[in-house]
């Protein structure tokens, strides 16, 4: 990432408790916007990398937008009147003999409307608000005084970034897209050399050669869009390296025949104080000191060579202290399971139809790895720590503390505050400038949630009095700003308080409710809620959510959206889920000592019972049930008591599940009312054990995993689950639940090893929340990211992997989902948890705010009370 957004990430990161060793992963900003210079009033110049049409860029000026948080002309961004290409040049000079892609700068000239032009003494950026014209590339720079862009910011990275020891004969360099493949595999072209390894004093050449490539960046001009690839190469010597000696990698090491253009030779030294290596995966924020198992992991998937091979190399490894350097705990690793399959030719061997896997009930290899666990179990002691296997590198640092979730809890919790729809989005409170949107524009429709067909398409024809309404709050959905009406967030966020409420504190987020008596986590809940609230009639009956007609268009803001805005119609399902969850603030309210809010939220809760009781209620039997259990629990009125009796499927069957797929759900009613002093004993102890049940199957399923992580059994791969703690509520609930001291332990352990997994403890060493750990996602896929001059939100989050596509596939029509497939080498079916390319497709990095609460959830369960 360009300096400047790294400097100002960890400044912000620094208020938050700072990270050591931060750096990112995945999409390089350079193959977007590069520099904005002022040229004068009403003149910009844009530098962008290769990642631009430039014809549409002329196309659509309008979509080049100037913003300002301090000239209020400016505020809701300024189009440009014209954009003109000033000209296309080479992005570097490139070496002789060079036969690999090349790539192409373009200077812009962009000029304001002749009456609107920027003021002396006032701070402008410019973002270039469609990805039609820079694909999922960077979009947003400051726009400073001729001469002052930072050198870096220019760089286009096309060569070498990383290098690595993987194994002490086996390098593991990144490059980015400037790469001649076919020489690549010419072995003589690239030489390692040693000035104190006697071994190395003459160049020589790799054994093997091998790579494992995805999205570095996008070129939109047609359909599929063209893609830059960010390589990973791993490079096989016949001699192992020594420690202690110093090396340097030639990737042009022939005269006339380059590998690289950019950066063809980088140094290393063989230090295992010092130098990390990728393939040893820990939890980067850190492990708590109670967790009776600790683990750490080595295992790396080299592409088209396979699983690297540690058996001789990893005998030993030493935990140290991240200062001293002083060896706190010494170990073996041990092989937790050899890889099940190899990718060959775009196939797998042995063939899966009939040597199935281990993991998972789908019989999968979800690493393609040999993985190696290294236990840590007896580091107890608080500190901060890395992990070191002697001449093959360390870990990332990480520490022991009872306190190593804070850090996550708030920063996932600023990228659900980054989320907020209705309000001003501004320093010193957000990371981004964006102006309040969804104010004074919701009209009102007979439009039926859930059973009207393409609201899209419909919802304007159901629309009924012609006026507009103030229904804002809530939290934009995901990387753009529709639908906002997430009472899954509150109802996500209130449960975790009441499963904790010791680690939540006034004054613990950066929101602009953090001093008025209530725990930021309640007021960022509330703010869900009292969306809700404006979605409650006169009568009662509360509609079921808002929703635009249409996806947000290019060139658009929160703020300037064009499309039209339309609350759903009154219904019993919405009226009960909002009963539900304001009866839990009534009483939450109530324990602050906020009797007259804790009063108003019960007596709407009360009228939007009463109206889904009149209007098809005996219908919706889960949210029905949900319902009841609150306001039971709010009130210890006998008259939900018997109503939850009725909806329950616990009493039309005492052995029931919490939840089946496509038929119901009713976990949360169930434990709700368990929860109640005055619930029915005998219903209790059948959902206790239904709960019990229902984990024990989770955890057999899961301990199938290699890299320990607990999910829904059948769950895929896909919208968080590879990447993300997602699952982690009816854990908690069971926890809470059970009497069985053995089952609560291991639900415990399995919770915090979800944690472990999310924090970097998963085969890609990366953690799918930006800003997050030590080797993090970059670019989330959020319009509010991708066009802030500040880059990146640490919070947001990408998804992570899998998906069900084949590597190298190319699409043949839309399909955002098919678009990681194209980048991916080598072809063919990859393992799930390597499946994974940024800014490649909704499931993979489309942030969801339900996914962030959730994510919120399982680290603030694991908070020590203040």
């Amino acid at each position: 990432m360009p300096m400047r957004a790294l400097i100002l990430l960890c400044l912000f990161l620094g208020l938050l408790g700072g990270l050591p060793n931060a750096m990112g992963f995945g999409v390089e900003s350079q193959a977007g916007l590069r520099s904005a210079e002022r040229m004068s009033a009403t003149e910009i110049q844009l530098v962008t990398g290769p990642g631009l049409n430039a014809g549409e860029a002329a196309k659509r000026p309008q979509v080049f937008q100037v913003v300002s948080a301090s000239d209020k002309d400016f505020q809701t961004g300024i189009g440009a009147a014209s954009v003109a290409e000033v000209k296309a040049e080479e992005d570097l000079e490139y070496p002789a003999g060079w036969a690999g892609p090349v790539f192409k700068r373009h200077t812009l000239k962009v000029t304001l409307p002749a009456d609107k032009p920027m003021k002396d003494g006032q701070r402008y950026w410019i973002r270039i608000n469609a990805w039609g014209v820079i694909g999922c590339n960077r979009a947003a720079q400051w726009i400073a005084e001729p001469g002052k862009t930072p050198p870096e910011q220019l760089d286009p990275r096309t060569g070498l970034r990383e290098l690595y020891v993987l194994a002490p004969n086996t390098l593991h360099a990144i490059a980015g897209p400037g790469i001649d493949v076919k020489r690549l595999y010419e072995l003589k072209n690239v030489a390692l050399s040693s000035s104190d390894d006697p071994e190395y004093k003459a160049p020589v050449n790799p054994a093997r050669v091998g790579r494992r490539s995805n999205l570095d960046a996008y070129i939109p001009d047609g359909w599929p869009w063209r893609f830059l690839q960010r390589h990973e190469i791993f490079l096989v010597f016949e001699k192992p390296l020594k420690p202690g000696c110093s090396y340097a990698l030639d990737c042009n090491a022939v005269k006339g025949a380059p590998v690289l253009c950019g950066v063809s030779r980088m140094t290393l030294k063989l230090d295992d104080c010092a130098l990390n290596n990728l393939a040893l995966k820990v939890n980067q924020a850190g492990y708590l000191p109670d967790a009776k198992e600790k683990y750490a992991y080595l295992g790396m998937w080299m592409g088209e060579l396979n699983a690297c091979d540690f058996g001789p190399c990893a005998k030993s490894f030493e935990v140290r202290d991240a200062k001293t350097h002083e060896v706190a705990l010494k170990g073996e690793p041990k092989l937790r399971r050899k890889a099940t399959y190899k990718l060959e030719d775009g196939k797998l061997t042995p063939d899966p139809e009939k040597v199935k896997g281990p993991e998972t009930v789908y019989k999968q290899d979800l690493s393609f790895e040999d993985v190696y666990q290294l236990d840590l179990s007896p580091l107890n002691k608080e500190g901060e720590y890395y992990v070191a296997v002697p001449g093959m590198g360390r870990s990332f640092s990480f520490r022991v503390a009872r306190d190593v979730y804070a850090e996550p809890f708030k920063i996932v919790m600023n990228g659900v505050f980054h989320q907020r729809s209705g309000m001003d989005l501004k320093e010193p409170y957000a990371s981004v400038y964006s102006l309040a949107g969804h104010r004074n524009k919701t009209e009102y429709s007979t439009f039926r949630a859930g059973v009207d067909s393409d609201p899209w398409k419909n919802l304007p024809k159901h629309a009924t009095d012609g006026k507009t309404h103030d229904i804002f709050g809530g939290h934009h959905d995901a990387g753009d700003w529709n639908p906002r009406s997430h009472l899954d967030v509150a109802e996500t966020l209130f449960l975790l308080y009441e499963l904790n409420p010791g680690a939540f504190a006034d004054g613990q987020l950066k929101i602009p409710e953090n001093a008025n008596g209530i725990p930021d986590l309640l007021d960022e809940a509330r703010w869900a809620l009292d969306l809700w609230t404006r979605l409650q009639d006169e009568d009662g009956g509360v509609r079921d959510g808002i929703e635009s007609n249409g996806d947000p268009a290019e060139g658009d803001t929160p703020a300037t959206d064009h499309l039209r805005e339309f609350a759903f119609a009154k219904d019993a399902k919405g009226s009960y889920g909002f009963a539900a969850i304001a009866a839990q603030a009534s009483a939450l309210w109530k324990g602050l000592g906020k009797a007259e809010d804790a009063k108003g939220y019960l007596e709407k809760a009360v009228r939007a019972w009463d109206w889904a009781e009149k209007n098809g209620g005996e219908n919706e039997h889960d949210r029905h049930a949900f319902a009841a259990a609150m306001l039971f629990r709010a009130t210890g009125d006998a008259k939900y008591d018997e109503a939850f009796k009725k909806h329950s499927v616990y009493s039309q069957n005492p052995k029931s599940e919490p939840d089946v797929y496509g038929k119901y759900d009713q976990a949360l009613a169930s434990f709700y009312y368990a929860s109640a002093p005055k619930c029915d004993a005998a219903l209790k102890a059948a959902i206790a054990a239904s709960f019990e049940n229902q984990m024990r199957y989770w955890i057999a399923c899961a301990e199938t995993t290699t890299y320990r992580y607990l999910r829904s059994s059948h769950a895929p791969n896909t919208w968080g689950t590879g990447g993300l703690p997602k699952w982690l509520v009816k854990p908690a609930l069971a926890l809470r639940l059970t009497s069985d001291d053995a089952l609560r332990q291991a639900l415990r352990q399995w919770i915090v090893f979800t944690c472990d997994f999310s924090l970097g403890c998963d085969p890609m060493n990366l953690v799918f929340t930006v800003g997050l750990g030590q080797r993090y996602v970059t670019s989330a896929w959020h319009i509010l990211m991708h066009g802030n001059p500040n880059g990146i939100i640490p919070g947001l989050q990408s998804e992570g992997p899998g998906g069900r596509f084949d590597a190298g596939e190319s699409p043949k029509q839309g399909g955002m989902d098919a678009w990681p497939s194209m980048s991916l080498f080598p072809r063919g079916p990859w393992p799930d948890l390597y499946k994974f390319s940024e800014d490649a497709s909704p499931g993979m990095n489309e942030g969801v705010v339900s996914n962030m609460a959730l994510t919120a959830f399982a680290y603030g369960l694991l908070l020590p009370a203040k």
